[in-house]
């Protein structure tokens, strides 16, 4: 049987709660703050004024009905909770993911958090392996100039075709992109031309130098692709090589003569 409009069952009520935060933060304090889960840290606004002037410059905020200084935060339990083990005398927070990350560092910056800013500045860097692309955004969005700099050298281990879309790269401009397009052309370009000098190694007794040519036409159409490839060097080159039917490769490919 249908309710009335504008009635509800008492069997689907949702019942509002506040959640307290997991210690030390559960702990009373002079200061609260209540995330967007309405979840309670319980803080010292000293510690919070020496770490910013954000909170030392705080305007005077009304208690509630139990006598308690809250402030309510737009930012999630993680983000908040991310915050404070960097303000506080505890172990730093580990970040599985950029987006956590990322998210910490801006509010960092919105309430002027120096140090945590600068500690999350270091921690962006280890993920520049797994997401060399995504680190490159945030840094250039962010103003990092040595971290995008570090980024745009990993990021040359592929080749743009082979990038992924990153959400991070709607956050900077297209000057910023065309700089890194440009950067890993050049490195590709001066990689290239490396190859081609002469001598590049010692000639073989045995095939003198035919195998280099073959070799080096294909490591420098590598290294204009992804400028920091080792590919080059490794035995799956020499495979695609031997199948190469070029006149003046295949016969020592065959005999198995690779110097």
């Amino acid at each position: 049987m249908a309710t009335p409009e504008g009635s509800r069952s008492p069997s689907v009520e949702l019942v509002s709660y506040i959640r307290t935060a997991p210690a030390p933060f559960n702990r009373p304090g002079d200061f609260i703050i209540r995330t967007a889960q309405d979840t309670r840290y319980h803080v010292t606004l000293a510690i919070l004024s020496f770490a910013s002037s954000y909170f030392r410059d705080l305007p005077d905020i009304e208690r509630n009905e139990d006598n308690e200084v809250v402030l309510a935060v737009p930012e999630s339990d993680a983000v908040v909770e991310t915050l404070l083990r960097l303000i506080y005398p505890m172990p730093d927070p580990v970040f599985c993911d950029l987006d956590d990350l990322t998210d910490a560092y801006v509010a960092a910056k919105k309430y002027k958090l120096d140090s945590a800013t600068q500690s999350l500045q270091k921690m962006l860097i280890r993920f520049v392996e797994s997401d060399p692309l995504r680190v490159y955004a945030l840094a250039r969005r962010f103003d990092l100039d040595e971290e995008a700099n570090i980024a745009a050298r990993r990021a040359c281990l592929s080749a743009t075709q082979a990038w992924p879309q990153c959400e991070e790269f709607n956050h900077i401009s297209a000057a910023q992109y065309h700089d890194l397009l440009q950067f890993h052309k050049r490195r590709g370009q001066a990689a290239a031309h490396l190859v081609k000098i002469k001598p590049l190694c010692e000639p073989c007794w045995v095939c003198g130098k035919k195998w280099s040519k073959p070799w080096k036409k294909c490591a420098a159409r590598l290294l204009v692709e992804a400028p920091s490839s080792e590919r080059m060097f490794t035995p799956d080159l020499l495979g695609e090589l031997a199948l190469d039917p070029s006149p003046e490769w295949l016969p020592y490919a065959a005999q198995g003569l690779l110097c």
